[in-house]
């Protein structure tokens, strides 16, 4: 679900910014947008560099269609934050990698 979040892949000219010995991240954050790593279960940000599932937040980000996925999204510091499934981590460069699924569709 993580079509959802708006990442960009910055210079493709140049994979090496992509590439982390045998991972390629899927990018950086837009501009506008806000990601974090969470714990799946608290929805507390890890640390950088540790798998947690990737959630995001923008005032793009409200809803599914006729209400499907109602438990993928919830408030935190006044912010709608939405669970993608995603199992991921951010690293110090910010750049994200996607590493497995929480839940299957």
């Amino acid at each position: 679900m993580t079509e959802g979040l708006l990442v960009r892949p910055g210079n493709q000219g140049d994979l090496s910014t992509l590439v982390h010995g045998n991972e390629v991240s899927i990018g950086w954050v837009m501009p506008g947008y806000t990601l974090r790593i969470a714990d799946p279960e608290t929805n507390v940000p890890v640390p950088r560099n540790t798998e947690g599932e990737l959630q995001g937040s923008s005032n793009v980000i409200t809803k599914y269609i006729g209400g499907a996925g109602a438990d993928s999204y919830y408030v935190d510091n006044e912010m709608l934050w939405f669970k993608s499934g995603d199992q991921a981590r951010m690293d110090s460069e910010g750049r994200i990698f996607i590493t497995g699924r929480y839940k299957e569709m």
